[in-house]
């Protein structure tokens, strides 16, 4: 009888320390997620411009940068965004998106595909107010959120964007709406926040256009025409003038020859000694 008691006892002993084991690991387990839940959400992005340049394209002066964003850490996916951004409307007018003064494309990030199909497009921009557009993308897979993009913890391009200029004689005057932004930026399940959203950059330059950069010219000829060397080459577009160098050496100790050439050839006196010569467009 004594047996029986004793060994009732210790299954019943083993069963309720198993219990407990199994019921340790859960909450253990339980617990590792609640961590991985909270680490994920302490992940927070933050919003730069950058690639800024004043151009004029098809003779309209243009402000062309990029929003670049980054994860404080990395190995999160990125989902849906909005993004608000101020401007001086002494620069570039009011309501530019229903001017139709703005175009925005995808940046890199935007760019993934899964089968062929999009992962991010850009779904809507528009005047949130009258000196102020927002921009919205989304992740078109919510239902599967490990195909969407990693956002690495260094600047990736998100928006180009490209706005035309009214008064060159204006600074810019962009900034961010960082209150606005908190909440609206996600991982790609759609329900995670990047949090903190740091969003506090400016762009706040002078809109006066800068030269392009001329290519240099092409089918440079050199030739002996009587007691001269001419040296010819095709016209470059945009250039007002040229100049051309001379060294008795083939890749180094040039030095002006002469300047401000409007015609696409220039001769002189055949030199003593062997020399090398090289054309630059001038703008």
């Amino acid at each position: 009888m004594k047996k029986i008691l004793l060994i009732t006892f210790l299954l019943s002993f083993i069963i309720i320390v198993s219990f407990q084991t199994n019921a340790d690991t859960m909450i253990y387990q339980k617990n590792n997620e609640e961590i991985k839940q909270d680490n994920k959400q302490s992940v927070g992005i933050t919003f730069t411009f950058d690639n800024d340049s004043v151009k004029v394209v098809n003779d309209t002066v243009r402000l062309v940068f990029d929003i670049m964003i980054q994860a404080s850490d990395s190995g999160s996916k990125f989902g849906d965004a909005m993004v608000y951004v101020d401007y001086n409307t002494d620069a570039f007018g009011e309501n530019i998106c229903a001017q139709n003064n703005i175009h925005i494309t995808r940046g890199d990030i935007l760019l993934g595909d899964f089968m062929g199909y999009d992962l991010y497009e850009l779904t809507n921009f528009t005047d949130n107010t009258s000196s102020r557009f927002a921009v919205t993308t989304s992740f078109i897979f919510p239902a599967l959120p490990d195909i969407a993009t990693e956002l690495p913890a260094q600047p990736v391009q998100f928006l180009h964007i490209s706005l035309v200029v009214n008064d060159t004689l204006s600074t810019s005057g962009l900034s961010f709406q960082q209150n606005l932004m908190s909440g609206q930026i996600y991982y790609s399940d759609n329900t995670t926040l990047y949090d903190p959203v740091i969003a506090d950059d400016t762009l706040d330059i002078v809109l006066i256009p800068q030269p392009e950069p001329l290519s240099p010219p092409e089918n440079v000829l050199i030739e002996i025409i009587g007691t001269d060397v001419q040296v010819s080459w095709d016209q470059v577009s945009g250039a007002s003038s040229y100049s051309i160098y001379s060294s008795l050496l083939p890749d180094t100790g040039f030095t002006l020859e002469a300047s401000g050439i409007i015609d696409t050839d220039w001769s002189q006196p055949i030199p003593a000694n062997k020399k090398f010569y090289f054309v630059v467009s001038v703008n």
